[in-house]
């Protein structure tokens, strides 16, 4: 006598099942259970007969599939005989021969505490095309999976072992896909024997009960929820992001980073508690997996960012990035499946029990991702109160030494600068101002209107933000000549004048853009200040462009270089030395010095003490130069950093000492394109400006004007709102 039990589900059987008892028994095996899984009363003569063979006769009420038949029969085996021997599950419809289960049994024998699966040949022609292109699929999946090489995952020929008859009992799935997930978990455990096993299929395999689509969704459950569960989290990372952008925008670089984290955290949390509670079904400790998962999760987020920057050297981006994304897709599968939700000892299991070290892990940094986080954006710090630290003479006069009564000043021109830039092709600065989004770039030459005609550019004044319609342009297109705007404005052009300075601003349509332009010409050189947010100097203290400029008492200011972003470049304001730590050689700065002669000069040429000693009083770090001794510094493909060809701009340009003017530009919307940082140099030649440097932009981009702001600024062209920025240039009532 055989001492392995035979177990066979069964649902409507035909008389087949008898013959296959009646052999089994005459090969020894004197155990078998029958399952009737909720078969109709035409199979009841056949169960009958099955009582009348010796056998036990299990009955479920109702079809539960073929998984709960094996998990009901294997209960009824430990009852009858205990755990010590083990099971054999036989199919019903005849496609198991009883040659074949006798190898089973005795592979059991010869290897006890091995899984036996019985293994048939896809190969031949009498296999239907859907049963060996079906298993194809699914032993290539289960290699994936598992890493384990089993050419017949669907067998229903197996040799159960008592070390893996809890696993058989509480293993999820209650029909087809049972098998597979019992096979998944069991190769774990124990290893895994084929046995080469006669293939049998008759008449098609008709009697078979599988339904391709319902049972195959069925099997490949786990990876599809896991899928589900992906796309899922993607889908609430996506909508965190946009609902913290939209209540709290504009998206500045801080906001973008904050939401990113918020809602990587958030899509995080879903993912885990949908992979835990429904992808892997897991009833592991809390604390323990989402531990592991939380640790899986950064790793697999450093590694994704490394690799897709490596592979986009020598492909493109989006396909590097489709390919890390889907490998590290199925190694997540496999780890999240294997040690973080997995059952059973396996080589997690001392981890699993004693989690503490990855709890005490996460939570160490988690805080330190998030004190990083809040330090580099949030917290201010290298703070100097401005107005406590300035002279009598520069916090009444800003620096500048006064100037002539008519406005003139001793001497003109610019001390010569070279240079390429900053930060970009040569060195440049963000263009797009800290954390900028991209511009909508179309190819459009310098010097066109909307209609295309060359040549042609229009001039506006208006004092409404928000009155862009192409209709109120002027269609003026007269030419600078006297290396001002002051003969080139119309008559509802906006000015100001006082016994300080006089000012007039144009706007003006050009490449696809609107353009704000002030000329500015002082009769008092304290009217030239520089403001910070909060009057103070420091890291992470911003305030919208009117908002330091209401407190400044300024009559005209625009956004200046965004110096707290940065922890390196040269920074004076109003005479205060605030950082001499170069950003090196090749980065250019502007110098405005006492007698209110501008001069871009090259970090590694001269330090900041030694221009402080020439008389400089206001130092911006951003650049590049755009326009030196009247020609154009920068290339057609100059641009900053990795910011879009068309941007929203700001820049001033430097007629003499006492003369300037401030541009900004419009950009990422429907009615400007915004400009390119070339585009941007050629606008300041037309004005005929001995030089021009170029200031932060994208979202930075803001003109005020007489407690207005009157251009448009946006970060992604979606809402029209001031950027939070460290500092402005602006001139005071």
């Amino acid at each position: 006598m055989r001492k392995e039990t035979i177990i066979i589900p069964a649902l409507e059987p035909s008389a087949k099942m008898l013959v296959l008892i009646d052999e089994l028994k005459e090969k020894g095996f004197d155990h078998i259970l029958v399952v009737d899984d909720g078969s109709s009363n035409a199979s009841k003569t056949v169960f009958d007969a099955v009582l009348m063979k010796g056998c036990v006769l299990l009955r479920h009420p109702k079809n539960l599939g073929k998984g709960e038949a094996i998990k009901t029969a294997v209960r009824k085996h430990i009852q009858l005989y205990g755990n010590t021997n083990g099971v054999i599950t036989v199919d019903a419809d005849g496609q198991h021969l009883p040659e074949d289960v006798v190898k089973v049994s005795e592979a059991m024998g010869e290897y006890p505490g091995e899984l036996i699966l019985g293994t048939r040949d896809f190969s031949g022609s009498e296999v239907p095309w859907k049963s060996r292109y079906g298993n194809r699929i699914t032993s290539l999946f289960f290699r994936i999976s598992t890493g384990v090489k089993c050419e017949d995952t669907q067998t229903g020929l197996r040799g159960i072992p008592p070390e893996l008859l809890e696993l058989a009992i509480n293993e999820d799935g209650s029909r087809y896909e049972y098998e597979m997930h019992f096979l998944e978990d069991a190769v774990k455990q124990a290893k895994c024997r084929f046995v080469p096993i006669t293939t049998v299929y008759e008449d098609n395999n008709s009697c078979s009960h599988f339904r391709p689509f319902r049972d195959s969704l069925r099997i490949y459950s786990r990876p599809i929820k896991y899928a589900a569960s992906s796309l899922t989290g993607a889908a609430v990372d996506i909508l965190v992001f946009f609902l913290v952008i939209h209540f709290y925008g504009p998206a500045d670089s801080s906001l973008i980073l904050a939401a990113t984290v918020l809602s990587r955290f958030i899509s995080g949390a879903v993912n885990f508690m949908m992979n835990k509670y429904w992808s892997f079904n897991s009833d592991g400790k809390l604390h323990g997996e989402a531990a592991g998962y939380g640790v899986l999760f950064i790793i697999q987020m450093f590694i994704s960012a490394f690799l897709v920057e490596k592979l986009s050297l020598v492909i493109d981006s989006v396909i590097a990035k489709i390919i890390v994304d889907c490998t590290l897709f199925v190694i997540s599968y496999n780890v999240q499946k294997k040690y973080i939700f997995g059952k059973g000892v396996n080589k997690m299991s001392k981890w699993k029990k004693r989690p503490m070290w990855a709890v005490s892990f996460s939570i160490l940094l988690v805080g330190y991702t998030t004190f990083t986080l809040l330090d580099a954006f949030v917290i201010p710090h290298d703070t100097v109160n401005l107005s406590e630290v300035q002279s009598s003479d520069t916090s009444e006069t800003g620096g500048f030494k006064i100037a002539n009564d008519d406005g003139d000043s001793d001497t003109a021109g610019e001390t010569k600068g070279s240079g390429s830039g900053r930060r970009g092709p040569s060195g440049n600065r963000d263009s797009g101002g800290a954390g900028g989004g991209p511009g909508r770039h179309k190819g459009t030459k310098p010097g066109k209107k909307p209609d295309g005609k060359p040549g042609e550019e229009s001039d506006n004044t208006t004092k409404s933000t928000t009155d862009n319609s192409k209709d109120s342009q002027a269609k003026s297109s007269t030419k600078n000549t006297n290396n001002s705007l002051s003969g080139n404005t119309s008559t509802d052009d906006m000015t100001y004048s006082s016994d300080k300075a006089t000012i007039k601003i144009i706007k003006k349509y050009v490449n696809n853009t609107y353009v704000y332009i002030a000329d500015v010409q002082l009769k008092d050189t304290t009217a030239f200040k520089s403001a910070v947010a909060e009057n103070t100097l420091g890291r992470n203290i911003t305030a919208k462009t009117s908002e330091i400029a209401s407190d400044a008492n300024a009559i005209l200011a625009i956004n200046g270089d965004f110096y707290g972003f940065r922890d390196s470049g040269y920074v004076m304001r109003n005479g205060y030395l605030y950082r001499s730590e170069s950003a090196g050689d090749d980065c250019e700065d502007l110098v405005v010095y006492s007698d209110g002669k501008m001069e871009i000069i090259k970090e590694g040429g001269i330090t900041a003490e030694e221009l402080e000693k020439k008389g400089a009083v206001q130092i911006y770090s951003f650049g590049p130069g755009l326009i030196k001794d009247g020609e154009i510094a920068i290339s057609e493909d100059t641009e900053v950093d990795q910011s879009m060809r068309s941007n929203p701009r700001t820049a001033i340009g430097y007629y003499s000492d006492t003369h300037y003017c401030f541009v900004v530009s419009d950009g990422r919307t429907d009615e400007s394109e915004g400009l390119s940082l070339y585009q941007l140099a050629e606008l300041m030649k037309d004005l005929g400006v001995s030089s021009a440097y170029n200031l932060d932009g994208g979202g930075s981009s803001t003109m005020y004007f007489n407690g207005e702001v009157i251009n448009n600024p946006t970060t992604n062209g979606n809402k029209i709102s001031e950027r939070k920025v460290s500092d402005i240039i602006c001139i005071t009532k």
